[in-house]
């Protein structure tokens, strides 16, 4: 998983449930009321994902029929897909499609446009080790809080304070952390690191290049964002995010990885890159966020 959720006080320091029935133990010949005949068995109609019953379409429980099939009452029914209807599952969890790995992960990312990357950003040497060690302690482990944080930038105003500090997503500058707005959420910079990594800043269409690896993973790490954007904890994260990648179940971003994965693209030589195993840091680890706080405000690479 590419991206994960940062905590917030750095910045400050689905639908109906719905299941498609089985099908009846019976031949067709004469479907009941509220059925109708498909691949030689009576089955049931009016759910969301199920084919509109011919003069029927009154039977569309809970939903409306768009001329064709029933889609749930709040999608526009004239461009509801039916791989998108919501399914129930056996612990009464929502999904918004029926290939969803978890709850939270949203199904149709067509609203999802990627934002442009703002070019990278990093002040080599404006943080000492010890300072980098103690900015993660402070401010970026689950054991951190906002008291302690605080203490941290009271103490390093500066450089270090201005280079460990988080900025928007709308500025033409990203460092080593981003947030959506003032209010969070926040992201990791791994787009922008794999770019110093990779030696690939000129690149970067920020800078007036043709687009850089950070560019594409940029618009990948979004559309998985967005699409797990509701997921609260680390399991459910992880799982939306494969169910969003070309092997997954869903694949909504499939096309934003493309150019990841590409063996003639800029992210190419990640393949032979091993320092940008830095630029994927846990957040739960110390020593992997540490690295990649150095490579933004320390003495590397």
């Amino acid at each position: 998983m590419r991206w994960a959720g940062l905590l917030v006080f750095i910045a400050a320091a689905l639908g109906m449930a719905a299941s498609c029935g089985g099908r009846l133990d019976t031949p067709c010949g004469s479907c009941p009321l509220g059925t109708l005949c498909s691949n030689g068995m009576c089955v049931p109609c009016g759910e969301p994902g199920q084919v509109c019953c011919t003069g029927q379409t009154a039977l569309c429980n809970d939903s409306v029929c768009n001329g064709t099939e029933c889609v749930p009452a709040t999608v526009d029914a004239s461009t509801f897909d039916h791989q998108d209807a919501p399914t129930l599952d056996e612990d009464n969890c929502v999904r918004a499609c029926a290939t969803a790995a978890v709850c939270c992960e949203t199904c149709n990312v067509a609203g999802y446009s990627p934002a442009a990357m703002g070019a990278v950003t990093r002040t080599p040497g404006a943080c000492s080790p010890t300072q980098i060690q103690a900015f993660v302690t402070a401010c970026t482990l689950s054991t951190s809080t906002m008291a302690t944080c605080q203490a941290f930038y009271m103490a390093n105003m500066g450089t270090c304070d201005a280079c460990t500090g988080t900025g928007l997503e709308a500025e033409s500058k990203w460092g080593w952390a981003v947030c959506e707005s003032s209010n969070g959420p926040c992201f990791l910079n791994e787009a922008g690191c794999t770019d110093i990594v990779l030696g690939e800043e000129s690149l970067e269409k920020a800078a007036g290049g043709s687009g850089s690896c950070g560019d594409a993973l940029n618009a990948f790490d979004g559309c998985q964002r967005y699409a797990c954007q509701t997921c609260t904890n680390e399991a459910d994260q992880a799982a939306c995010a494969q169910d969003t990648e070309a092997t997954g179940m869903t694949r909504q971003c499939a096309q934003y990885q493309a150019p990841v994965s590409s063996s003639t693209g800029p992210c190419a030589p990640l393949d032979g890159a091993s320092a940008a195993s830095s630029c994927s840091p846990d957040m739960n680890d110390q020593g992997s966020m540490i690295r990649f706080i150095t490579l933004f405000c320390g003495l590397g690479p």
